[in-house]
């Protein structure tokens, strides 16, 4: 007969039956159907030693009072293979509640449970002996993966604990734990909460495997650019939006001197060009109460990315400092040590000094151009005699070979050696003689040279023939001119 006492009848193992009021005792259980470990860790934070007697069917039975209302009893009989286990309710137990009020209890367990069940979080609680009494599916399919019970079957009840080293305390509500899963063979890291409630904890677990991954691939980028920056030849310096040094490379340190005390203090901009001012690193300004201006606008240009400089050391060196702005407002500042290219730079510009000179100090005149036909060089009697003077016409070859005509008697010469100077191939050696108006002969000779680049000179005659035979020269230029292009 039905009765309102709370009755479970166990046949080994598995519930066997179970009155009304039982039932909607355990209705709250993950698994419909629970079997005798199941109820017994449920009401064993309420009744302590019952788990255990429930567990040793041989044992001596005794009545075990509520932990927190002692009259209530929980009391096991056996009946032959069978286990009674019922629960005498005492008066507190036992008062009615409005059917509407009970209504209203059922429709928000059944929310709270459909909430639980359903949520992506691992939530679970555990009892006073940190045994686990209730677990939502996300945490049993979680054991399920990493225990890998049977085809069709659960994992048995109670769950094993999850995070086994996790510290359940109050000074630590939130931890990160892992768990390794065989089902993926991956280690799982979670954000877990812990909160304190009757009779033991409730925890929630949040994965946080992206996040630590992120983190890890966060930390490996900022280990590559550290090694990175630490093999540099350029000084690196980056401040923040406070202007404050949040990075720096072993080449900076070696370049400004500055300790490294100092600069892993984070000292402000403007306090680390102080310091690379008294210390002798930064060109001596002109008038000092003009500098914190300078900086200033320093500043500004490089967060336009407009700022570079050369920077000459006391000590000889050459520095090229650059300033970038940087994401959130930050400015990085790069130093390139450039004395060895300044070096270069003037010992080439000396060298090419001494060229100029000793071509000047020839007495032919000579000019070099490309392999597209732009003059790239002349010496001073060049200049002085057969360049062309109108810069409209530019220093090409077009412009010259047209003064040269001009500035002669007519000859037809002017042709094979503008031939001798644009050729791509079978370049050689050539040279030709023309006249001056004033009489002169001129050797005009053409040599190739590497790169397809052509020189040309020009060595004249200072004595000038008599009038009588200049004309005639002429008259003999003009008469072959004419014979030539009439062929």
């Amino acid at each position: 007969a039905e009765t309102n006492d709370v009755v479970f009848l166990f046949d080994g193992p598995i519930l066997h039956d179970a009155t009304k009021a039982a039932h909607l005792m355990i209705e709250g259980l993950p698994n419909p159907k629970p079997g005798k470990a199941e109820i017994g860790a449920f009401l064993g934070h309420r009744f302590p030693g019952l788990q255990k007697q429930l567990s040793h069917d041989g044992a001596t039975f005794q009545t075990l009072p509520a932990a927190d209302t002692p009259a209530t009893t929980a009391k096991i009989d056996k009946i032959g293979e069978t286990l009674r286990l019922t629960i005498h309710l005492n008066d507190a137990d036992e008062i009615a509640v409005h059917p509407l009020a009970m209504s209203a209890m059922r429709d928000e367990l059944s929310a709270l449970r459909h909430i639980g069940e359903t949520s992506p979080q691992l939530i679970w609680k555990l009892g006073a002996n940190d045994a686990v009494v209730w677990a939502n599916a996300a945490y049993l399919s979680l054991v399920d993966q990493i225990e890998k019970p049977a085809p069709g079957l659960k994992s048995d009840w109670p769950p094993i604990r999850l995070f086994s080293d996790l510290k359940i305390d109050a000074t630590l509500p939130n931890q990160r734990a892992n768990v390794f899963n065989p089902s993926t063979q991956t280690q799982e890291w979670y954000d877990i909460t812990s909160s304190p409630c009757q009779g033991g904890s409730i925890l929630f677990a949040n994965c946080a495997s992206a996040i630590v991954k992120a983190d890890e691939q966060s930390k490996v980028f900022v280990q590559t650019l550290t090694k990175t920056f630490a093999e540099l030849s350029t000084g690196l310096a980056i401040f923040d939006r406070s202007r404050r040094l949040v990075m720096f490379n072993p080449t900076l340190i070696e370049m400004t001197q500055l300790p490294i005390s100092f600069l892993s203090g984070q000292p402000v901009f403007r306090a680390v060009l102080d310091r690379l001012r008294d210390g002798g690193m930064l060109p001596e300004p002109k008038n000092y109460s003009t500098w914190r201006a300078e900086v200033a606008a320093l500043e500004v240009e490089a967060e336009n990315g407009t700022y570079s400089e050369i920077w000459t050391m006391p000590g000889g060196q050459t520095y090229r400092v650059t300033g970038r702005p940087h994401p959130n407002g930050a400015l990085a500042f790069l130093i390139d040590d450039i004395s060895a290219e300044i070096t270069r730079t003037r010992t080439f510009r000396s060298e090419r000094e001494i060229t100029q000179g000793v071509v000047d100090a020839l007495d032919e005149a000579i000019a070099v151009f490309s392999r597209t036909g732009a003059l790239i060089m002349s010496n001073a009697q060049y200049d002085e005699d057969w360049s062309e003077k109108d810069p409209k016409a530019g220093s090409n070859l077009t412009a010259e070979l047209a003064f040269w005509q001009k500035t002669s008697v007519p000859n037809p010469v002017w042709t094979s050696i503008h031939t001798c100077i644009t050729a791509t191939t079978n370049r050689r050696p050539t040279t030709e003689t023309i006249r001056l108006p004033d009489g002169r002969s001129v050797s005009c000779r053409v040599a190739p040279l590497v790169g397809g680049a052509s020189l040309i000179g020009f060595r004249y005659d200072a004595v000038a023939q008599p009038p009588g035979e200049v004309d005639a020269v002429h008259q003999n230029l003009k008469r072959d001119l004419e014979v030539s292009e009439s062929r």
